[in-house]
């Protein structure tokens, strides 16, 4: 018995096929032809059949029942098979890009990797996000080190001079003028007349090797009155007895009153107040192993009044501390009595 394909046509010579061989759509089911089923027309061909046809599952007893899906790897029912006919409409056919093109290779958005003018480009294989701050090179931290460092120690100088006043103790328990730098209140080499001292081609004079004073003279400094200073001077004696002694006026009140710290050419030092012309000794003489003796040898005194203390030095040591209040102010000078010449130079005085 032949059966026509109600999907592409086809003829079928076997009457148990149950699906086309060329599409594979179902064949309708058979129809007794001897006993017509009640409200089936046998007399319509298989090509009436509605398309696609509307199966209806045949309850007989000992009938098979069609199958709801058609056999693997068949399309669904009215679909052509695959490979067959044309993809829906706007779409390429399998395989290809639009308009026959081949699909070149793109990035996932924006255009091609590092593209000309497409700021921040994503390149394969970098952090697109942004980093934090980058560390600086490992010398900007030494240096911050070296800079913190130099500022604590000079912190730690600064207390400690505080501290310890204007002098520290040596080795020997000698006592040192310290470094601090206060208010000065002159600064003089003494190798020329630039600051205004009495001038005298006798008494008080500028030579080649300093200010000179020479017999019994009191040459003034001009820095006015003072009461707590510093003064400090290099005094050579040139000529003269070497038991005659040299050195600094301070606190001159008025004429005959006044302090004097001096050293000799013998290596003692003194230290006198004299009081309308009449001296009295605060300090005997007193060698000490700190001066240097003899003629045209350099010694550098100093001496400090605080209150009614007057701590004196020389070449830097300190040689005693004498106490006494009876001139609080006055003028300074540089003296040298009776018959002796005394070369001075670098005076400074200093609040």
């Amino acid at each position: 018995m032949m059966r026509t394909c109600p999907q592409c046509g086809r003829i079928s010579t076997s009457a148990d096929a149950q699906s086309c061989y060329n599409c594979g759509a179902q064949f309708p089911p058979m129809v007794n032809e001897q006993a017509p089923a009640t409200g089936v027309d046998n007399t319509t061909t298989p090509s009436a059949y509605p398309y696609p046809p509307t199966y209806t599952p045949q309850s007989t007893a000992g009938a098979p029942t069609a199958p709801s899906q058609p056999p693997y790897g068949q399309p669904p029912y009215g679909q052509p098979p695959y490979g067959h006919g044309q993809p829906p409409y706007g779409q390429p056919p399998y395989g290809q890009s639009p308009y026959g093109q081949p699909t070149p290779a793109q990035p996932p958005y924006g255009p091609a990797y590092n593209a000309s003018g497409y700021p921040g480009a994503y390149a394969p294989g970098a952090d697109w996000r942004p980093s934090e701050t980058p560390a600086g090179p490992p010398w900007r931290r030494i240096i911050s080190g070296v800079v913190g460092m130099l500022i604590l120690i000079a912190v730690i100088a600064s207390a400690y001079t505080q501290m310890h006043g204007h002098s520290s103790s040596s080795a020997n328990g000698a006592s040192t003028l310290s470094a601090d730098a206060y208010k000065t209140l002159l600064s003089d080499s003494l190798m020329s007349n630039t600051h205004g001292w009495s001038t005298d081609i006798a008494h008080c004079y500028f030579d080649q090797d300093g200010y000179h004073v020479r017999n019994g003279y009191m040459c003034f400094a001009p820095i006015g009155v003072q009461d707590d200073y510093t003064q400090t001077v290099t005094a050579k004696q040139v000529s003269g007895s070497p038991t005659q002694a040299y050195g600094l006026v301070l606190r001159r009140a008025s004429q005959g009153n006044y302090y004097f710290f001096g050293i000799d050419a013998n290596s003692g030092w003194i230290f006198e107040l004299v009081v309308n012309d009449k001296v009295t000794r605060l300090q005997n003489f007193t060698r000490s192993y700190l001066i240097q003796g003899g003629l045209d040898t350099e010694n550098t005194l100093s001496v400090t009044a605080t209150g009614s203390t007057f701590d004196c030095y020389v070449n830097g040591q300190k040689l005693g501390t004498i106490h006494d209040s009876t001139f609080g102010a006055g003028k300074s000078a540089l003296v040298a009595p009776g018959q002796i010449n005394v070369a001075f130079t670098n005076y400074l005085a200093k609040v």
